[in-house]
């Protein structure tokens, strides 16, 4: 190999290994200092709870099949964008609506509050949205 290839290689080397150490946030996520919506740590959770993400503008998971003898809990979490609130309303009044909902707030309902195994119809709602939100329903029969 010549010696100006060698050199070419090595300035590209040090060109690209300070490009990648000089990237990262942009200065609009710095100056907001909002944290992560997302982070990488998970955590189980508790014996008969199931958990429905409130994320990027979307439920998961949106349709549950559960037994309530085994799960008994359904527990929404928002973990969406800090601009963000959502409200949770139950079609036919069957659990009370939840209050407005912010980054990290947490709403519960427990399913052994049914009279009866049926399906549960709700609507997660973003705060000032003229739309009809988004859709999920409990299924309960099994």
């Amino acid at each position: 190999m010549s010696m100006r290839f060698k050199l070419i290689v090595s300035f590209m080397a040090v060109v690209l290994v300070t490009a990648a150490c000089a990237s990262g946030p942009s200065a609009s996520a710095l100056e907001s200092a909002r944290p992560p919506s997302t982070t990488t740590t998970t955590q189980a959770a508790a014996e008969g709870v199931v958990v429905v993400k409130i994320e990027d503008g979307r439920i998961s998971p949106s349709i549950l099949r559960i037994d309530p003898d085994e799960f008994w809990i359904v527990q929404f979490v928002h973990k969406d964008d800090p601009e963000r609130a959502y409200e949770i309303l139950f079609k036919k009044g069957e659990f009370p609506n939840s209050p407005v909902m912010n980054t990290g707030d947490i709403y519960e309902i427990d399913l052994r509050d049914l009279t009866e195994r049926k399906i549960v119809r709700y609507r997660v709602l973003l705060e000032g949205s003229l739309t009809s939100g988004l859709p999920g329903t409990i299924n309960t029969r099994g």
